[in-house]
């Protein structure tokens, strides 16, 4: 775990500061909190929700983020044994909640609302869809605000993704977020919405669909944007696409030039390090000598920065690669570490 605060707060951080940008700040900040909580610093991490990040993202209107800071903070509250500052905690959210939605708030929809901002902690259930259908949902359809209805929408459409139910999340995405998108000229969410769609098209197995796709509307779009961030995701769901039909040359060439220096310089040290990972399994696959003598040297590196980060699933992957090539993979990290691929 310590070397997951020294990536985030010593190298993560200080990058973004210079790049100028607040909103991966922000995100940056956010893991910074949940490695501090880990590391059982439940003041210092209470501390930066509640004097940096909660008013930095509310100044900016990140909506997202201030649902997951809020979040964070009543469990933090929680750990260290304030029931009362938990129940103002609370209360405040119904009150910032009812705002949000322009019309007084059941505490049970609010909680509904959290729960989709938070939807990684539990996105493929049942009760998160529940919650995104039932009370989320008809909320923001009454406020009459058809934006925040497509944005549940696309949310819903995600967890559908995540459960492989995949003609259902088309369905959504193209009658229920799409249009709505176009409709408002939201060109950044229509972006991101076919870039979720192209990802479907993936799962389906319609590969060449998914690659006009790119080709005809996505990859136009996303350069009229201008949006680095967009362009990297773009280019790494074109990395599967090309991985799944075998055009490995292709493929190692956009996550080697596009991706991963991307995720380098902004991204968080984990992710970058998942899609360092992925060049060594493309380079297992393609099989060239200097693929092999090119992973022989990456996989040890990968192995120890994965360790240091706690990051136990992406060493499940990593260590059977270091097997193939005879490699001695070395211990595991120990079960109080971070267990997060």
């Amino acid at each position: 775990m310590e070397g997951a605060l020294v990536a985030i707060r010593d190298e993560a951080l200080p990058r973004l500061e210079r790049a100028g940008d607040a909103r991966l700040q922000l995100d940056a900040r956010l893991g910074l909190v949940e490695v501090l909580t880990r590391r059982g610093e439940h003041d210092a991490a209470l501390q930066l929700l509640t004097r940096q990040i909660l008013p930095w993202a509310q100044r900016l209107g990140e909506i997202g983020i201030v649902g997951r800071a809020r979040v964070q903070r009543v469990e933090l509250l929680t750990a260290l044994g304030q029931p009362e500052e938990v129940l103002r905690a609370q209360q405040d959210d119904v009150r910032a909640f009812s705002e949000l939605l322009r019309e007084p708030a059941v505490v049970a929809n609010v909680q509904a609302l959290i729960t989709v901002m938070l939807h990684e902690l539990d996105h493929q259930s049942d009760e998160a869809l529940r919650r995104l259908r039932e009370g989320m949902l008809p909320l923001v359809q009454r406020s009459g605000d058809v934006r925040a209805a497509a944005v549940v929408q696309h949310n819903i459409a995600r967890i559908l993704t995540a459960r492989g139910l995949l003609d259902e999340a088309l369905r959504v995405y193209q009658a229920e977020v799409l249009p709505v998108f176009r409709r408002l000229g939201e060109k950044r969410l229509v972006a991101e919405t076919l870039n979720e769609i192209a990802g479907v098209y993936l799962g389906q197995g319609r590969r060449r669909k998914a690659l006009r796709l790119f080709k005809d509307e996505l990859a136009p779009l996303v350069a009229d944007l201008g949006d680095k961030y967009l362009q990297t995701r773009l280019s790494s769901r074109l990395v599967q696409l090309f991985s799944a039909m075998g055009r490995l040359d292709e493929a190692l060439h956009l996550l080697q030039a596009v991706v991963l220096p991307w995720l380098r310089e902004h991204g968080p040290a984990g992710e970058a390090l998942a899609e360092e990972a992925f060049v060594v399994e493309l380079q297992l696959r393609r099989g060239k000598p200097e693929d092999l003598a090119a992973a022989r040297t990456s996989l040890p590196n990968i192995e120890a920065a994965a360790q240091a980060q706690g990051l136990t699933e992406l060493l499940k992957k990593v260590q059977p690669m270091m097997s193939t090539l005879g490699i001695a993979p070395t211990a595991p990290p120990s079960p109080s570490e971070r267990t997060k691929g």
